[in-house]
């Protein structure tokens, strides 16, 4: 039996390893509103439903400023000057919206950007603010990370559908998958909606969303490899292509470990991750947070973690606090161990002890 565990948040010291990004005001945009342009693009998404997600629920909720895409994907919030920056943006895309390159959405889903990077919403902006969600690091940092493990060479807060390089086609094709893999992953847990989680909870639809989304984050070594399979590379633009990255979508979902039997243990733990109870302050100490672990016996096991000792988690002249990324995993009982990127090659990576740069 294979248990996969999305996030769950231990020990963790009063700075926090990670920031978790919760509750905002309410009430919509007053006079003198600061307006916003945002752009939804996989192509152009048209009639998406764009928000400022001020409470981060995943939802567009009343007194949040929204509106909806015309043809170009393009839309201007009317934004209170106090809330501009300060919250991601959200696009909602339903069964009515329609991608400029490949027609009606059959399948609703959601996108996201960082609160700082509005202009464009896209697949690849949203696996940014997925990431710094996840993480506490800056819209700067998580793009470098995500860049970093996708490859691509293009800036994430880009149009890449205005782009005409190689890179932005190879970002295009990205996000195309990472779309269709959602869809499919989303279509797989439908049912779902509506039941309890393990906490007893209600999943929502929104909750849902976001286990897909850091599943795909999690996921994207496996999506990049897909991208090299041989009917991928030799289709052509158009059906073709859509076929073959659909094939691909359909073996990603199988492998994710999301499914109708662990879903309720997912959203039970990201309730606990985005709902942590209010202590009193205390001196910092040390602490990990266990972000991923795939688990099939002793011998067949991955496990990522972030730790940080007390000295790495007090924060330091500009309010920063640092943490160490530690992999392992074990194939028939062969450990490796290794820090930051997606194979053990990496494990030579320097990181921060709070005194000295050391192997990982």
């Amino acid at each position: 039996m294979t248990i996969t565990l999305k996030r769950i948040a231990l020990a963790l010291a009063s700075t926090g390893l990670l920031a978790i990004y919760g509750c905002g005001g309410g009430g919509g945009s007053g006079g003198g509103a600061t307006d916003v342009p945002v752009t939804v693009i996989d192509g152009a998404i048209k009639n998406a439903t764009v928000c400022l997600d001020k409470n981060n629920n995943g939802a567009c909720d009343s007194g949040e400023p929204s509106g909806q895409t015309d043809v170009s994907g393009k839309v201007t919030l009317k934004v209170d000057p106090a809330d501009a920056g300060k919250y991601p943006i959200l696009a909602i895309v339903g069964t009515d919206a329609e991608d400029f390159d490949t027609g009606l959405v059959l399948v609703p889903f959601t996108l996201k950007a960082p609160a700082d990077k509005p202009a464009v919403v896209s697949p690849l902006t949203t696996l940014v603010q997925t990431t710094l969600e996840g993480t506490g690091q800056t819209s700067t940092e998580a793009e470098a990370l995500v860049r970093a493990q996708t490859g691509i060479n293009v800036s994430l807060f880009d149009d890449f559908t205005k782009g005409i390089s190689d890179d932005s086609k190879v970002a295009s094709t990205v996000a195309r998958l990472i779309v269709i893999t959602t869809q499919q992953q989303i279509t797989a847990l439908v049912s779902t909606v509506g039941t309890a989680a393990l906490d007893g909870s209600m999943i929502t639809k929104q909750k849902v969303d976001r286990a897909i989304q850091k599943r795909v984050l999690e996921r994207m070594p496996a999506l990049m490899t897909a991208l090299q399979d041989a009917a991928v590379l030799a289709a052509a633009p158009g059906a073709a292509k859509e076929a073959a990255l659909l094939t691909q979508a359909n073996k990603l979902v199988v492998d994710s470990g999301l499914t109708t039997g662990s879903i309720a243990t997912v959203v039970a733990i990201d309730n606990q991750v985005a709902s942590p109870p209010v202590v009193a302050a205390t001196p910092p100490t040390a602490g990990f947070s266990l972000a991923n672990l795939n688990f099939t016996d002793s011998s067949n096991f991955f496990v990522r973690l972030f730790t940080a000792s007390a000295a790495q988690n007090t924060p330091d002249a500009i309010n920063n606090v640092k943490y160490v990324e530690r992999r392992q995993r074990s194939n028939a009982g062969n450990l490796a161990k290794w820090g930051a990127g997606v194979d053990p090659w990496r494990q030579a990576d320097l990181h921060w002890n709070g005194s000295a740069w050391v192997n990982c």
